[in-house]
Formats: structure tokens, C-alpha cells, sequence
């Protein structure tokens, strides 16, 4: 049982590691993913081993090399998270170096809906549908304009706010009303 613990564990630890890899272009991220998927097979065969194994001395034995295969497996997963949070912070440098700095803005959220809108489902002053993680509203800059805060590169497709306070879209109402009223650094994307 303990075996199969330890490889149930070291699979969701590769997975995981195999998503990092597919979010990203690093090889360090993918090389430690594929570290993560041989330990977890390593993992498996041993717990097969004492699934099938007949006296406790080999049991004992399959659960260790089990065991020791997660612990891999999970310092694997540590290595490709800390891989992709690396080439994350080094995009954002390289878009920090090409950007232009307009100043600690006023954030706040809005979402679809006839509360933040008026009325619901419209789409935004530039005539596209508002999306989460893209879409914000400004006054003072043209539509399709990028702006990087806190990490995340938005783009101006919506009015409502005069310069100097950007409104993120949000999903839903409880997720804007959660992200409430804060300040962030706004830079310019130099495309």
C-alpha cells in the first residue's frame, strides 16, 4: 500500500512537471519533467514489485526504492518549478527593458455584468468581447495598446476609467469585487 502511495505520488509530481514544461520553452524545465517521469516509472515498477512480492524482506525493499523514486520525482517537480519561475522573471526583465515606465496607476476590477456594465454581455468601446488575463479598460490610451502589471501583459480594449486608473475584466462580479482597489507600476510594451 505504501508503495503504491509513493507512485501515485511520483506520477502526480511528473505530471505536474510535465505541465510546467509545456508552459514554457526552457530545456531545464523540460529536462527536469523528464527526470520526474523516470522516477516515476521507477516508482511504479516497485510498487508492482511489492504488490507481487511474497515475503516482507522484498516488500520492504520495493516500498524504499518507491519511496526514494517520489522523493526524486518531487525534487524533480521543485527543480522544474523553480526552472519556470526563472524564465518567467527573465521575460519579464527582457519586457521591462523595452517598456516604458507611465507610473503607479489606480487598479481596480469589472467584470460582464449589469452592475459593473449597465448591462450584461456587451462587448467592450473597441467592439471585442472583454477575456480575463487580457482585456482592460483605460481612458487616455489607444485601443490595442499593451501594458505590463504585476507580470501580466493586458491590452487596452475598453473605456470607463480616465488615465491613470486601469479596470482589469474579470470573470464574474465576486472576482472583481475580491480584487477591490489597489496601485500597481504600469509599464508601456514597446512592440
Amino acid at each position: 500500500m505504501a508503495a503504491k502511495a509513493a507512485a501515485d505520488a511520483a506520477e502526480y509530481a511528473a505530471d505536474e512537471a510535465r505541465g510546467y514544461a509545456d508552459e514554457t520553452e526552457s530545456s531545464d524545465v523540460e529536462a527536469a519533467a523528464e527526470n520526474a517521469a523516470l522516477d516515476a516509472e521507477n516508482a511504479r515498477a516497485a510498487a508492482d514489485l511489492a504488490s507481487d512480492a511474497n515475503d516482507s524482506r522484498t516488500v520492504a525493499m520495493a516500498v524504499e526504492i518507491a519511496e526514494a523514486a517520489q522523493a526524486e520525482a518531487e525534487g524533480a517537480l521543485a527543480d522544474a518549478a523553480e526552472a519556470k519561475a526563472a524564465e518567467e522573471k527573465a521575460k519579464e526583465e527582457e519586457m521591462l527593458a523595452s517598456a516604458e515606465y507611465l507610473g503607479n496607476f489606480t487598479l481596480t476590477a469589472y467584470c460582464n455584468c449589469a452592475r459593473c456594465c449597465g448591462t450584461a454581455g456587451n462587448a467592450t468601446a473597441s467592439g471585442v468581447m472583454p477575456t480575463s488575463n487580457h482585456t482592460v479598460a483605460m481612458g487616455g490610451i489607444d485601443f490595442g495598446t499593451k501594458l505590463l502589471i504585476n507580470g501580466t501583459v493586458y491590452t487596452v480594449e475598453d473605456r470607463g476609467t480616465p488615465y491613470g486608473h486601469v479596470d482589469i475584466f474579470m470573470d464574474s462580479h465576486s472576482e472583481a469585487l475580491q480584487f477591490g482597489m489597489g496601485s500597481a507600476d504600469v509599464y508601456l510594451i514597446r512592440e
